[in-house]
């Protein structure tokens, strides 16, 4: 199960975002949800990222936040992930297949994930993310990425049709 390969600190962001529905009603946990709990934290390593690539994480929450308070509201003890988020944490799945198969997944590989993958953030506006160089992204996390790295061997599938429920 997807869940059994994310690290500590992803989950514990997943469940600060889970709780952050929970608060403001929405029916689904978002990649939008999930990057305001990142964000929350200023030692954050997307705050960081951003803040080397001379990017305003305020200017961030301030559009996800403004995102998020379109989201539906419903009254729901137990959000569900969304498909998105589901699909973005599956295609870094794939992409760290090669790591130590016990909580593989963390909060870098899903940045690297989402700034490789620009389809995953695009239509969010966070287009600014494009700012980030392949150099500085290499420098920050202190690994080679390889420039031609095929994205489209990594798991390209839809995420199931049916909703996972937070515990």
């Amino acid at each position: 199960m997807l869940l059994d390969k994310l690290d500590s600190q992803c989950l514990g962001y997943l469940e600060k975002a889970s709780q952050f529905c929970v608060q403001q009603q929405h029916p689904e946990v978002t990649p939008e949800h999930y990057l305001l709990q990142l964000l929350s934290n200023r030692n954050n390593q997307l705050n960081l990222l951003l803040e080397s690539a001379g990017i305003d994480p305020v200017d961030w929450i301030k559009l996800l936040l403004s995102q998020v308070e379109n989201f539906k509201d419903v009254k729901s003890s137990k959000p569900v992930f969304a498909k998105d988020l589901l699909h973005w944490f599956n295609r870094t799945a794939g992409e760290t297949n090669g790591q130590p198969p016990e909580k593989s997944v963390q909060v870098s590989h899903l940045l690297l994930c989402l700034w490789r993958n620009p389809e995953l953030y695009r239509g969010r506006g966070l287009h600014d993310f494009d700012q980030l160089s392949l150099s500085e992204v290499n420098t920050f996390f202190n690994e080679k990425i390889d420039t031609d790295i095929n994205t489209t061997n990594t798991s390209n599938a839809a995420p199931d049709d049916d909703a996972t429920v937070l515990m």
